[in-house]
């Protein structure tokens, strides 16, 4: 799943000139379920626009990827991109042994 998600967020940010900066993900079990939260932190820059076009494509892809936050900070120096950093959810099925 964290390389799936990885994969497909990178070229969603490709296609919309955003750039990649970092990521980090952590897997979580939901109890009572067979399924497993994967959580995914990246942090983006670009426009405004393209950030806008980003964040639209994840929200009406077919994938279940789960928007938790959006933070958006301006650049330090004048026309700098906006810094992004979204936090991601997304579910998967596992398979657990039986004890």
């Amino acid at each position: 799943a964290r390389r799936l998600t990885h994969l497909k967020l990178s070229q969603m940010a490709r296609e919309h000139d955003v750039r990649f900066q970092r990521s980090s993900a952590a897997p979580e079990e939901v109890r009572g379920s067979s399924l497993e939260r994967l959580r995914v932190s990246y942090a983006l820059e670009g426009s405004y626009q393209d950030i806008r076009a980003f964040i639209y494509e994840i929200e009406t892809a077919p994938d279940f990827l789960v928007i938790d936050n959006v933070f958006l900070a301006e650049g330090s120096v004048d026309q700098a991109p906006l810094a992004l950093t979204l936090d991601l959810s997304t579910f998967y099925r596992v398979t657990r042994d039986a004890p």
